[in-house]
């Protein structure tokens, strides 16, 4: 598998809508998050070397280095969600002809759903660092580049709310008490990221 970062985003994109399972929901949820911290890093970058933002210069490199953490974080959770949904897809591929062929197919697709969760559980995480980050260059960034940084709050909430879903149907096939705990943390964290981004998009339309 050819890893995101070696690939063209047309054949990324042709690989995405093609019939073939991956890349799939989870992979696009992180590309998405990636993309959504470039606008952020763009923004940050724009606010350096300049007199009338010194106050404020030591507090944009932290948030620079942070987001190429996130974004370089993001990036492997493309691929990593792409090798895991592989594996999903290997298992429900399993035979189930006989009842012990069943209940080993059974047990293989939820281990393979545990591991499913984990690359979008990740995004979902990496979008909530990252929005309370554009919500502070909201405040403090350019003003010239606070369109971008509304840009990075919408595509982040997005990202976010697409690895939610995939999270969610992970949960699903792992039932009980594991998957419920899973579903219920996600939707706690989306929560606090839509909550971030309105807030954000709402500060950059204020500005306007």
């Amino acid at each position: 598998m050819t890893g995101v970062r070696d690939m063209t985003v047309g054949s990324f994109v042709a690989e995405a809508g093609a019939k073939t399972p991956t890349p799939g929901g989870g992979a696009i949820a992180a590309l998405g998050g990636a993309l959504g911290v470039s606008m952020a890093l763009m923004a940050a970058r724009f606010t350096t070397g300049k007199k009338k933002f010194a106050a404020v210069a030591q507090e944009i490199e932290g948030a620079i280095a942070k987001l190429e953490t996130l974004s370089a974080r993001l990036l492997d959770l493309v691929d990593a969600d792409r090798s895991a949904y592989s594996a999903v897809s290997d298992a429900y591929a399993l035979p189930k002809d006989t009842e012990e062929q069943q209940a080993a197919r059974k047990e293989a697709v939820r281990a393979a759903c545990v591991n499913g969760a984990k690359p979008p559980e990740g995004t979902l995480s990496a979008c909530r660092e990252a929005l309370d980050i554009v919500a502070r260059l909201a405040e403090i960034a350019n003003p010239m580049l606070l369109s971008d940084v509304g840009v990075a709050a919408e595509m982040l909430a997005a990202a976010a709310g697409s690895a939610f879903l995939n999270v969610r149907e992970n949960a699903k096939v792992i039932a009980g008490d594991e998957g419920g705990k899973m579903l219920a943390e996600a939707k706690g964290i989306l929560e606090k990221c839509r909550a971030s981004a309105g807030g954000t998009v709402q500060k950059v339309s204020v500005s306007e």
